[in-house]
Protein backbone atom coordinates (compact mmCIF):
# COMPACT_ATOMS: atom_id res chain seq x y z
CA UNK A 1 0.00 0.00 0.00
CA UNK A 2 3.00 2.30 0.47
CA UNK A 3 3.52 2.39 -3.29
CA UNK A 4 0.08 3.89 -3.96
CA UNK A 5 -0.88 7.56 -3.91
CA UNK A 6 1.20 10.66 -4.43
CA UNK A 7 4.28 11.60 -2.41
CA UNK A 8 2.48 14.19 -0.27
CA UNK A 9 -0.23 11.79 0.89
CA UNK A 10 2.37 9.06 1.47
CA UNK A 11 4.41 11.36 3.69
CA UNK A 12 1.30 12.48 5.57
CA UNK A 13 0.50 8.86 6.44
CA UNK A 14 4.11 8.35 7.56
CA UNK A 15 3.98 11.47 9.72
CA UNK A 16 0.84 10.22 11.44
CA UNK A 17 2.23 6.76 12.17
CA UNK A 18 5.68 8.00 13.09
CA UNK A 19 4.15 10.56 15.44
CA UNK A 20 2.22 7.87 17.25
CA UNK A 21 5.27 5.62 17.53
CA UNK A 22 7.39 8.51 18.70
CA UNK A 23 4.89 9.38 21.39
CA UNK A 24 4.98 5.82 22.68
CA UNK A 25 8.77 5.86 22.62
CA UNK A 26 8.93 9.07 24.65
CA UNK A 27 6.40 7.63 27.05
CA UNK A 28 8.91 4.97 27.95
CA UNK A 29 7.60 2.02 25.92
CA UNK A 30 10.84 1.57 23.95
CA UNK A 31 13.92 0.95 26.11
CA UNK A 32 17.45 2.02 25.23
CA UNK A 33 18.91 -0.26 22.58
CA UNK A 34 22.48 -0.20 23.87
CA UNK A 35 24.66 -2.24 26.18
CA UNK A 36 25.45 -0.20 29.29
CA UNK A 37 27.89 -2.91 30.33
CA UNK A 38 30.11 -2.26 27.28
CA UNK A 39 29.21 1.15 25.83
CA UNK A 40 31.70 1.12 22.95
CA UNK A 41 31.12 -2.40 21.69
CA UNK A 42 28.93 -1.09 18.86
CA UNK A 43 29.56 2.48 17.61
CA UNK A 44 25.93 2.67 16.45
CA UNK A 45 24.70 2.23 20.01
CA UNK A 46 22.57 4.97 21.53
CA UNK A 47 22.80 4.86 25.30
CA UNK A 48 20.47 6.62 27.74
CA UNK A 49 22.39 8.54 30.44
CA UNK A 50 20.72 10.12 33.48
CA UNK A 51 22.16 12.69 35.87
CA UNK A 52 20.27 13.36 39.09
CA UNK A 53 21.12 16.53 40.97
CA UNK A 54 19.39 19.58 42.45
CA UNK A 55 18.03 22.45 40.40
CA UNK A 56 20.50 24.81 42.12
CA UNK A 57 23.44 22.56 41.23
CA UNK A 58 22.34 22.29 37.61
CA UNK A 59 21.91 26.05 37.34
CA UNK A 60 25.37 26.55 38.85
CA UNK A 61 26.83 24.15 36.32
CA UNK A 62 25.19 25.97 33.41
CA UNK A 63 26.54 29.34 34.54
CA UNK A 64 29.95 28.08 35.72
CA UNK A 65 33.09 29.92 34.68
CA UNK A 66 36.56 28.60 34.02
CA UNK A 67 39.01 29.14 36.88
CA UNK A 68 41.69 30.86 34.80
CA UNK A 69 43.69 30.73 31.60
CA UNK A 70 46.53 28.40 32.62
CA UNK A 71 46.87 24.96 31.10
CA UNK A 72 45.55 23.19 34.20
CA UNK A 73 42.62 25.54 34.80
CA UNK A 74 39.19 24.12 34.15
CA UNK A 75 35.51 24.50 34.93
CA UNK A 76 34.43 23.50 38.44
CA UNK A 77 33.09 20.04 39.20
CA UNK A 78 29.62 19.34 40.56
CA UNK A 79 28.19 16.22 42.21
CA UNK A 80 25.44 14.07 40.75
CA UNK A 81 24.01 10.57 40.74
CA UNK A 82 24.60 8.81 37.42
CA UNK A 83 23.01 5.81 35.81
CA UNK A 84 22.80 4.30 32.33
CA UNK A 85 19.42 2.97 31.29
CA UNK A 86 16.57 2.18 33.66
CA UNK A 87 17.92 -0.88 35.45
CA UNK A 88 21.40 0.17 36.53
CA UNK A 89 21.77 1.36 40.16
CA UNK A 90 22.89 5.01 40.37
CA UNK A 91 26.43 5.89 41.41
CA UNK A 92 27.92 9.12 42.75
CA UNK A 93 30.07 10.95 40.18
CA UNK A 94 31.48 14.38 39.41
CA UNK A 95 30.66 16.31 36.25
CA UNK A 96 31.80 19.59 34.78
CA UNK A 97 31.64 21.59 31.62
CA UNK A 98 34.31 20.86 29.04
CA UNK A 99 36.24 23.63 27.40
CA UNK A 100 34.98 24.45 23.93
CA UNK A 101 34.62 27.32 21.49
CA UNK A 102 30.86 27.28 21.23
CA UNK A 103 28.69 30.03 22.73
CA UNK A 104 25.63 27.83 23.01
CA UNK A 105 24.56 27.66 26.64
CA UNK A 106 21.58 25.37 26.09
CA UNK A 107 23.62 22.27 25.41
CA UNK A 108 27.04 22.28 27.04
CA UNK A 109 29.73 19.63 26.47
CA UNK A 110 30.25 17.60 29.65
CA UNK A 111 33.01 15.62 31.31
CA UNK A 112 31.86 12.70 33.46
CA UNK A 113 34.31 11.67 36.20
CA UNK A 114 33.41 8.38 37.87
CA UNK A 115 36.46 8.54 40.11
CA UNK A 116 35.94 11.99 41.62
CA UNK A 117 33.31 11.39 44.30
CA UNK A 118 34.33 7.80 45.05
CA UNK A 119 38.10 7.27 44.64
CA UNK A 120 38.83 4.13 42.65
CA UNK A 121 35.30 3.87 41.28
CA UNK A 122 34.95 2.83 37.64
CA UNK A 123 32.01 2.47 35.28
CA UNK A 124 30.48 0.18 34.18
CA UNK A 125 30.78 -2.42 36.92
CA UNK A 126 30.94 -5.18 34.29
CA UNK A 127 34.41 -4.01 33.27
CA UNK A 128 35.74 -4.29 36.82
CA UNK A 129 39.05 -2.45 37.41
CA UNK A 130 39.25 -1.71 33.67
CA UNK A 131 36.04 0.30 33.76
CA UNK A 132 36.14 3.89 32.57
CA UNK A 133 37.39 6.63 34.87
CA UNK A 134 36.27 9.52 32.66
CA UNK A 135 34.10 9.91 29.58
CA UNK A 136 33.41 12.90 27.36
CA UNK A 137 29.98 13.99 26.18
CA UNK A 138 30.47 16.29 23.19
CA UNK A 139 27.44 18.33 22.19
CA UNK A 140 27.68 18.00 18.40
CA UNK A 141 28.55 21.68 18.06
CA UNK A 142 31.61 22.40 15.93
CA UNK A 143 34.32 24.87 16.96
CA UNK A 144 32.94 28.43 16.76
CA UNK A 145 29.41 27.25 15.96
CA UNK A 146 26.89 29.73 17.33
CA UNK A 147 29.57 32.32 18.12
CA UNK A 148 29.42 36.01 17.33
CA UNK A 149 31.95 37.71 15.10
CA UNK A 150 32.47 40.48 17.67
CA UNK A 151 30.57 43.08 19.69
CA UNK A 152 27.23 43.92 18.14
CA UNK A 153 27.22 41.03 15.67
CA UNK A 154 24.71 38.22 15.71
CA UNK A 155 25.68 34.60 16.39
CA UNK A 156 26.31 32.44 13.35
CA UNK A 157 23.59 29.85 12.69
CA UNK A 158 25.73 26.74 13.27
CA UNK A 159 23.60 24.16 15.09
CA UNK A 160 24.76 20.56 15.65
CA UNK A 161 27.00 20.88 12.60
CA UNK A 162 29.49 18.29 13.96
CA UNK A 163 26.96 15.78 15.33
CA UNK A 164 27.55 13.35 12.46
CA UNK A 165 31.08 14.23 11.40
CA UNK A 166 32.78 14.01 14.81
CA UNK A 167 31.25 10.60 15.46
CA UNK A 168 32.10 9.38 11.96
CA UNK A 169 35.67 10.68 12.28
CA UNK A 170 36.22 8.68 15.48
CA UNK A 171 34.76 5.46 14.11
CA UNK A 172 36.88 5.74 10.94
CA UNK A 173 39.97 6.36 13.04
CA UNK A 174 39.21 3.40 15.29
CA UNK A 175 38.45 1.18 12.32
CA UNK A 176 41.92 1.97 10.98
CA UNK A 177 43.71 2.07 14.35
CA UNK A 178 42.08 -0.08 17.07
CA UNK A 179 44.14 1.56 19.83
CA UNK A 180 42.33 4.92 19.60
CA UNK A 181 39.29 6.05 21.62
CA UNK A 182 35.93 4.34 21.32
CA UNK A 183 32.86 6.30 20.25
CA UNK A 184 29.08 5.94 20.59
CA UNK A 185 26.04 8.17 21.09
CA UNK A 186 24.26 8.96 24.35
CA UNK A 187 21.01 10.75 25.14
CA UNK A 188 21.19 12.76 28.35
CA UNK A 189 18.33 13.47 30.73
CA UNK A 190 18.75 15.54 33.91
CA UNK A 191 16.53 14.64 36.85
CA UNK A 192 16.10 17.43 39.42
CA UNK A 193 15.77 15.76 42.81
CA UNK A 194 14.31 18.76 44.65
CA UNK A 195 11.51 19.52 42.17
CA UNK A 196 10.91 16.14 40.56
CA UNK A 197 11.26 17.73 37.11
CA UNK A 198 13.22 16.16 34.26
CA UNK A 199 15.04 18.09 31.55
CA UNK A 200 16.01 16.33 28.33
CA UNK A 201 19.35 17.68 27.11
CA UNK A 202 19.51 15.89 23.78
CA UNK A 203 21.93 13.63 21.95
CA UNK A 204 25.69 13.68 22.62
CA UNK A 205 28.75 12.13 21.00
CA UNK A 206 30.18 9.82 23.67
CA UNK A 207 33.99 9.51 23.54
CA UNK A 208 36.33 7.35 25.59
CA UNK A 209 39.06 9.27 27.45
CA UNK A 210 42.58 7.86 27.20
CA UNK A 211 44.05 7.52 30.70
CA UNK A 212 45.97 4.93 32.73
CA UNK A 213 43.01 2.56 32.84
CA UNK A 214 42.42 2.84 29.08
CA UNK A 215 46.11 2.14 28.45
CA UNK A 216 45.97 -0.94 30.67
CA UNK A 217 42.89 -2.17 28.81
CA UNK A 218 44.74 -1.92 25.49
CA UNK A 219 48.17 -3.19 26.37
CA UNK A 220 47.66 -5.52 29.33
CA UNK A 221 50.62 -5.88 31.67
CA UNK A 222 52.79 -3.96 29.17
CA UNK A 223 50.72 -0.90 30.06
CA UNK A 224 51.48 -1.02 33.78
CA UNK A 225 54.15 1.69 33.77
CA UNK A 226 55.00 4.63 31.56
CA UNK A 227 54.30 8.25 30.75
CA UNK A 228 51.18 9.73 29.14
CA UNK A 229 51.27 13.30 27.84
CA UNK A 230 48.38 15.32 26.42
CA UNK A 231 48.39 18.33 24.10
CA UNK A 232 45.11 20.08 23.28
CA UNK A 233 46.27 23.69 22.96
CA UNK A 234 49.25 25.27 21.25
CA UNK A 235 50.25 26.94 24.51
CA UNK A 236 49.94 23.73 26.53
CA UNK A 237 52.15 21.15 24.86
CA UNK A 238 52.89 17.75 26.43
CA UNK A 239 51.00 18.23 29.69
CA UNK A 240 51.55 15.29 32.04
CA UNK A 241 48.59 12.97 32.53
CA UNK A 242 50.74 10.53 34.50
CA UNK A 243 54.45 9.80 34.74
CA UNK A 244 55.89 6.79 36.54
CA UNK A 245 59.40 8.20 36.23
CA UNK A 246 62.65 6.71 34.94
CA UNK A 247 63.86 4.44 33.64
CA UNK A 248 61.73 4.64 30.53
CA UNK A 249 63.28 3.23 27.38
CA UNK A 250 60.57 4.71 25.14
CA UNK A 251 61.17 8.23 26.44
CA UNK A 252 64.92 7.81 26.01
CA UNK A 253 64.51 6.47 22.47
CA UNK A 254 62.33 9.41 21.46
CA UNK A 255 64.64 12.00 23.02
CA UNK A 256 67.65 10.49 21.22
CA UNK A 257 65.75 10.45 17.91
CA UNK A 258 64.63 14.05 18.33
CA UNK A 259 68.24 15.18 18.77
CA UNK A 260 69.43 13.44 15.62
CA UNK A 261 69.65 14.76 12.05
CA UNK A 262 68.10 12.81 9.17
CA UNK A 263 71.18 13.48 7.00
CA UNK A 264 73.17 11.29 9.38
CA UNK A 265 71.07 8.29 8.28
CA UNK A 266 71.10 8.32 4.46
CA UNK A 267 68.49 5.86 3.25
CA UNK A 268 67.83 4.74 6.81
CA UNK A 269 65.83 7.57 8.39
CA UNK A 270 62.48 5.76 8.09
CA UNK A 271 63.89 2.72 9.92
CA UNK A 272 65.57 4.93 12.52
CA UNK A 273 62.32 6.80 13.18
CA UNK A 274 60.39 3.54 13.47
CA UNK A 275 62.79 2.47 16.22
CA UNK A 276 61.63 5.41 18.35
CA UNK A 277 57.97 5.75 17.31
CA UNK A 278 55.22 3.42 16.15
CA UNK A 279 55.58 5.17 12.82
CA UNK A 280 52.95 3.41 10.73
CA UNK A 281 50.26 4.16 13.32
CA UNK A 282 51.29 7.82 13.48
CA UNK A 283 51.39 8.21 9.70
CA UNK A 284 47.95 6.64 9.35
CA UNK A 285 46.22 8.84 11.91
CA UNK A 286 47.83 11.96 10.49
CA UNK A 287 47.08 10.96 6.89
CA UNK A 288 43.43 10.26 7.71
CA UNK A 289 43.06 13.64 9.37
CA UNK A 290 44.65 15.45 6.45
CA UNK A 291 42.70 13.45 3.87
CA UNK A 292 39.50 14.76 5.49
CA UNK A 293 40.82 18.35 5.70
CA UNK A 294 41.90 18.46 9.36
CA UNK A 295 45.22 19.78 8.13
CA UNK A 296 46.67 21.91 10.91
CA UNK A 297 45.86 20.86 14.48
CA UNK A 298 47.75 17.56 14.46
CA UNK A 299 50.96 15.97 15.76
CA UNK A 300 52.84 16.70 12.55
CA UNK A 301 51.10 20.00 11.83
CA UNK A 302 51.26 22.61 14.58
CA UNK A 303 51.58 20.08 17.44
CA UNK A 304 48.05 20.11 18.76
CA UNK A 305 45.24 17.71 19.70
CA UNK A 306 47.03 14.48 20.54
CA UNK A 307 48.33 12.25 23.32
CA UNK A 308 51.71 10.56 23.42
CA UNK A 309 52.38 7.38 25.38
CA UNK A 310 55.80 6.06 26.37
CA UNK A 311 55.52 2.57 27.84
CA UNK A 312 58.66 1.46 29.70
CA UNK A 313 59.43 -1.48 27.41
CA UNK A 314 58.14 -0.07 24.12
CA UNK A 315 58.54 2.89 21.75
CA UNK A 316 56.37 5.98 21.55
CA UNK A 317 52.69 5.75 20.66
CA UNK A 318 50.60 8.70 19.49
CA UNK A 319 46.82 8.90 19.91
CA UNK A 320 44.60 11.52 18.25
CA UNK A 321 42.30 13.76 20.25
CA UNK A 322 39.65 16.34 19.25
CA UNK A 323 38.60 15.08 15.82
CA UNK A 324 35.73 17.56 15.49
CA UNK A 325 37.56 19.43 12.70
CA UNK A 326 37.67 16.39 10.41
CA UNK A 327 35.32 16.91 7.43
CA UNK A 328 35.57 20.62 8.30
CA UNK A 329 32.02 21.21 9.60
CA UNK A 330 30.50 24.71 9.59
CA UNK A 331 31.77 27.34 10.27
CA UNK A 332 35.26 25.85 9.64
CA UNK A 333 34.33 24.79 6.09
CA UNK A 334 37.23 24.29 3.69
CA UNK A 335 37.11 23.82 -0.07
CA UNK A 336 37.63 20.27 -1.32
CA UNK A 337 40.80 21.48 -3.05
CA UNK A 338 42.37 22.70 0.22
CA UNK A 339 46.05 21.78 -0.31
CA UNK A 340 48.06 19.32 1.68
CA UNK A 341 50.18 21.04 4.31
CA UNK A 342 53.69 20.87 5.66
CA UNK A 343 54.96 21.25 9.20
CA UNK A 344 55.10 24.69 10.72
CA UNK A 345 58.63 25.99 10.14
CA UNK A 346 58.36 29.72 10.80
CA UNK A 347 56.45 32.90 10.04
CA UNK A 348 53.12 34.24 11.36
CA UNK A 349 51.28 31.81 13.59
CA UNK A 350 54.35 29.61 14.05
CA UNK A 351 55.88 30.53 17.38
CA UNK A 352 57.65 27.18 17.69
CA UNK A 353 58.69 25.25 14.56
CA UNK A 354 57.59 21.62 14.70
CA UNK A 355 60.73 19.51 14.45
CA UNK A 356 58.69 16.29 14.72
CA UNK A 357 56.66 17.25 11.67
CA UNK A 358 59.69 18.42 9.72
CA UNK A 359 61.56 15.18 10.35
CA UNK A 360 58.62 12.88 9.61
CA UNK A 361 55.92 14.16 7.26
CA UNK A 362 58.24 16.62 5.49
CA UNK A 363 61.24 14.31 5.32
CA UNK A 364 61.94 13.31 1.66
CA UNK A 365 62.42 9.65 2.63
CA UNK A 366 59.26 9.35 4.76
CA UNK A 367 56.88 11.62 2.84
CA UNK A 368 56.35 9.24 -0.12
CA UNK A 369 55.26 6.52 2.31
CA UNK A 370 52.97 9.03 4.05
CA UNK A 371 51.33 9.81 0.71
CA UNK A 372 51.06 6.11 -0.16
CA UNK A 373 49.21 5.55 3.13
CA UNK A 374 46.91 8.49 2.41
CA UNK A 375 46.12 7.03 -1.00
CA UNK A 376 45.42 3.63 0.56
CA UNK A 377 43.05 5.25 3.04
CA UNK A 378 41.25 6.93 0.13
CA UNK A 379 40.70 3.42 -1.24
CA UNK A 380 39.88 1.84 2.11
CA UNK A 381 38.37 3.22 5.29
CA UNK A 382 37.81 6.64 3.65
CA UNK A 383 36.82 5.56 0.14
CA UNK A 384 34.17 8.03 -0.98
CA UNK A 385 31.34 5.57 -1.69
CA UNK A 386 31.88 3.93 1.68
CA UNK A 387 31.94 7.33 3.42
CA UNK A 388 28.66 8.39 1.83
CA UNK A 389 27.04 5.07 2.79
CA UNK A 390 28.26 5.51 6.36
CA UNK A 391 27.10 9.14 6.48
CA UNK A 392 23.59 8.25 5.30
CA UNK A 393 23.34 5.28 7.67
CA UNK A 394 24.30 7.52 10.59
CA UNK A 395 21.85 10.17 9.45
CA UNK A 396 19.07 7.57 9.45
CA UNK A 397 20.04 6.72 13.03
CA UNK A 398 20.52 10.26 14.35
CA UNK A 399 18.01 12.50 12.58
CA UNK A 400 14.91 11.11 14.36
CA UNK A 401 16.63 11.52 17.72
CA UNK A 402 17.52 15.13 16.94
CA UNK A 403 13.88 15.73 16.02
CA UNK A 404 12.98 15.00 19.66
CA UNK A 405 15.65 17.46 20.79
CA UNK A 406 14.40 20.42 18.73
CA UNK A 407 11.50 21.50 20.93
CA UNK A 408 13.10 21.39 24.42
CA UNK A 409 16.62 22.51 23.44
CA UNK A 410 16.64 24.56 20.23
CA UNK A 411 13.18 26.07 19.74
CA UNK A 412 13.63 28.43 22.75
CA UNK A 413 16.72 29.78 20.98
CA UNK A 414 14.94 30.23 17.69
CA UNK A 415 17.03 27.51 16.02
CA UNK A 416 16.14 24.39 14.11
CA UNK A 417 19.00 21.97 13.40
CA UNK A 418 16.79 20.14 10.87
CA UNK A 419 16.23 23.19 8.68
CA UNK A 420 18.46 22.44 5.70
CA UNK A 421 17.82 25.91 4.23
CA UNK A 422 19.97 27.52 6.95
CA UNK A 423 23.74 27.18 6.51
CA UNK A 424 25.49 25.36 9.33
CA UNK A 425 22.56 23.35 10.63
CA UNK A 426 22.76 19.60 11.05
CA UNK A 427 20.54 19.07 8.00
CA UNK A 428 22.46 21.56 5.85
CA UNK A 429 25.75 19.85 6.73
CA UNK A 430 24.41 16.47 5.65
CA UNK A 431 23.54 17.93 2.25
CA UNK A 432 26.90 19.70 1.94
CA UNK A 433 28.85 16.56 2.75
CA UNK A 434 27.13 14.54 0.04
CA UNK A 435 29.08 16.53 -2.54
CA UNK A 436 32.07 17.62 -0.46
CA UNK A 437 33.22 14.11 0.46
CA UNK A 438 33.67 12.70 -3.05
CA UNK A 439 35.15 15.99 -4.27
CA UNK A 440 37.67 16.06 -1.41
CA UNK A 441 38.79 12.46 -1.80
CA UNK A 442 39.34 12.79 -5.54
CA UNK A 443 41.10 16.14 -5.09
CA UNK A 444 43.54 14.58 -2.60
CA UNK A 445 44.28 11.70 -4.97
CA UNK A 446 45.22 14.29 -7.60
CA UNK A 447 47.46 16.14 -5.10
CA UNK A 448 49.22 12.87 -4.24
CA UNK A 449 49.85 12.19 -7.93
CA UNK A 450 51.17 15.73 -8.33
CA UNK A 451 53.90 14.89 -5.79
CA UNK A 452 54.99 11.92 -7.87
CA UNK A 453 53.24 9.11 -5.98
CA UNK A 454 50.94 6.81 -7.94
CA UNK A 455 47.37 7.08 -6.63
CA UNK A 456 44.47 5.73 -8.61
CA UNK A 457 41.06 4.76 -7.36
CA UNK A 458 40.60 1.19 -6.08
CA UNK A 459 42.93 -1.72 -5.42
CA UNK A 460 43.54 -5.15 -6.91
CA UNK A 461 41.30 -7.79 -5.36
CA UNK A 462 43.14 -10.25 -3.09
CA UNK A 463 46.17 -7.97 -2.86
CA UNK A 464 47.76 -8.19 0.59
CA UNK A 465 49.81 -5.66 2.55
CA UNK A 466 51.60 -6.04 5.87
CA UNK A 467 50.30 -3.89 8.74
CA UNK A 468 50.42 -3.55 12.52
CA UNK A 469 47.56 -4.26 14.90
CA UNK A 470 48.42 -2.53 18.18
CA UNK A 471 52.10 -3.11 17.44
CA UNK A 472 51.72 -6.73 16.33
CA UNK A 473 52.44 -7.90 12.79
CA UNK A 474 49.36 -8.61 10.71
CA UNK A 475 47.98 -7.98 7.24
CA UNK A 476 45.23 -6.18 5.34
CA UNK A 477 43.52 -7.47 2.19
CA UNK A 478 41.86 -5.77 -0.77
CA UNK A 479 38.33 -7.04 -1.47
CA UNK A 480 35.81 -5.56 -3.87
CA UNK A 481 38.33 -2.91 -4.92
CA UNK A 482 38.64 -1.58 -1.35
CA UNK A 483 41.32 -2.11 1.29
CA UNK A 484 40.09 -3.70 4.50
CA UNK A 485 41.18 -3.01 8.07
CA UNK A 486 44.30 -4.51 9.57
CA UNK A 487 43.24 -7.97 10.67
CA UNK A 488 43.36 -9.07 14.30
CA UNK A 489 46.44 -11.34 14.70
CA UNK A 490 45.36 -14.93 15.26
CA UNK A 491 46.71 -17.03 18.13
CA UNK A 492 48.14 -14.09 20.05
CA UNK A 493 45.68 -14.58 22.91
CA UNK A 494 45.82 -13.06 26.35
CA UNK A 495 43.21 -10.41 25.69
CA UNK A 496 39.72 -11.88 25.99
CA UNK A 497 36.74 -9.59 25.99
CA UNK A 498 36.38 -6.03 24.84
CA UNK A 499 39.48 -3.87 24.71
CA UNK A 500 41.63 -6.27 26.67
CA UNK A 501 39.33 -7.19 29.51
CA UNK A 502 40.85 -10.13 31.34
CA UNK A 503 43.78 -12.23 30.24
CA UNK A 504 47.50 -11.71 30.76
CA UNK A 505 50.69 -12.11 28.79
CA UNK A 506 51.39 -15.77 28.15
CA UNK A 507 47.96 -16.93 29.33
CA UNK A 508 44.82 -17.75 27.44
CA UNK A 509 42.32 -14.92 27.15
CA UNK A 510 39.34 -15.05 29.44
CA UNK A 511 36.87 -14.72 26.61
CA UNK A 512 34.59 -11.96 25.55
CA UNK A 513 30.87 -11.54 25.40
CA UNK A 514 30.61 -13.37 22.08
CA UNK A 515 32.56 -16.31 20.65
CA UNK A 516 34.31 -14.02 18.18
CA UNK A 517 35.82 -12.07 21.06
CA UNK A 518 37.25 -14.98 23.01
CA UNK A 519 40.91 -14.88 23.83
CA UNK A 520 43.45 -17.00 22.03
CA UNK A 521 45.77 -19.70 23.26
CA UNK A 522 48.24 -17.48 25.00
CA UNK A 523 51.14 -15.21 24.15
CA UNK A 524 51.31 -11.44 23.89
CA UNK A 525 48.14 -9.61 24.91
CA UNK A 526 46.22 -8.46 21.85
CA UNK A 527 42.63 -7.30 22.22
CA UNK A 528 40.08 -8.49 19.67
CA UNK A 529 38.63 -6.25 17.02
CA UNK A 530 37.04 -3.22 18.67
CA UNK A 531 33.47 -2.54 17.79
CA UNK A 532 34.30 0.14 15.24
CA UNK A 533 35.85 -2.43 12.87
CA UNK A 534 32.44 -3.73 11.91
CA UNK A 535 32.82 -2.81 8.26
CA UNK A 536 33.15 -4.93 5.18
CA UNK A 537 33.84 -4.22 1.55
CA UNK A 538 30.23 -3.08 1.33
CA UNK A 539 30.86 -0.28 3.80
CA UNK A 540 30.26 0.61 7.44
CA UNK A 541 26.73 -0.12 8.60
CA UNK A 542 23.87 -0.30 6.17
CA UNK A 543 21.80 2.35 4.51
CA UNK A 544 18.13 2.89 5.25
CA UNK A 545 15.75 0.77 3.19
CA UNK A 546 13.84 3.28 1.11
CA UNK A 547 13.77 1.49 -2.23
CA UNK A 548 13.34 -2.13 -3.17
CA UNK A 549 17.05 -2.57 -3.81
CA UNK A 550 18.28 -0.96 -0.60
CA UNK A 551 19.23 -2.95 2.49
CA UNK A 552 16.98 -2.95 5.53
CA UNK A 553 18.70 -2.18 8.80
CA UNK A 554 22.49 -2.15 9.09
CA UNK A 555 25.16 -4.75 8.74
CA UNK A 556 27.67 -5.59 11.47
CA UNK A 557 30.67 -6.74 9.49
CA UNK A 558 29.57 -9.64 7.31
CA UNK A 559 27.06 -10.93 9.83
CA UNK A 560 23.28 -10.82 9.77
CA UNK A 561 21.37 -7.59 9.39
CA UNK A 562 20.39 -5.77 12.55
CA UNK A 563 17.00 -4.15 12.23
CA UNK A 564 16.68 -0.42 12.76
CA UNK A 565 13.80 0.35 15.18
CA UNK A 566 10.64 1.07 13.20
CA UNK A 567 10.08 4.52 14.65
CA UNK A 568 13.50 5.66 13.41
CA UNK A 569 12.92 4.21 9.97
CA UNK A 570 9.59 5.97 9.64
CA UNK A 571 10.91 9.31 10.86
CA UNK A 572 13.86 9.10 8.50
CA UNK A 573 11.45 8.35 5.65
CA UNK A 574 9.45 11.42 6.60
CA UNK A 575 12.58 13.52 6.29
CA UNK A 576 13.26 12.04 2.83
CA UNK A 577 11.78 14.10 -0.04
CA UNK A 578 8.88 12.50 -1.94
CA UNK A 579 9.86 10.78 -5.20
CA UNK A 580 8.89 12.37 -8.51
CA UNK A 581 7.92 10.23 -11.50
CA UNK A 582 10.52 9.21 -14.17
CA UNK A 583 28.82 13.17 4.60
CA UNK A 584 41.09 24.31 23.27
CA UNK A 585 42.52 21.88 25.29
CA UNK A 586 40.39 19.46 27.14
CA UNK A 587 41.87 19.11 30.64
CA UNK A 588 42.08 15.56 32.02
Amino acid sequence: MWARGNGASRQLRLVTIAGALLASTLAGVAPARADCGDPFRDPDDVLDFYLQTTSATWAAFQSSMISGEDCDDQYPYFAAQFRCGQDEPPIAIGFRRKRDRSETRAKLPIKLDFNREVPGQRWPAARGPLGFRKLSLNSGMADDAGRTGGPGSTPNPGTLSAMLTEHLAWRLMREELPEVSGVAYARLTVELSDTGATEYQGLYVLIEDIDRTAVKARFGSDGDDGTLLKTTDLACVDQVEYDDGPPNAATDLFAAWLAEAPVSFPGGWYARTDQAIHLDSLLRQEALRELLANTGDTVLGNRNNYLSLDLRTDRRWYFPWDLDDMFRPFPQVRAPETPLVHACSGGPGCSTPNRVGQNIRDNPEIRPRYLEIMCQLSNGVAEETKLIESLLALDALVRPIIAVEVEPVWAPLGRDPLNAAVAGTYAAEVERLKTWIPARIEAVRAMIRAEGVVCERGCLDDAVEDCEYRGHASRRVCAGGRWGSCETPTGAGGAGGADGLGGAAGAAGAGGATPAENGGAGGTPVAPDPPATKCSSSGCSCALAVDGGDRLGRRDGDGPLRAVPLVWLLLALVARPARRPVGRRDPP
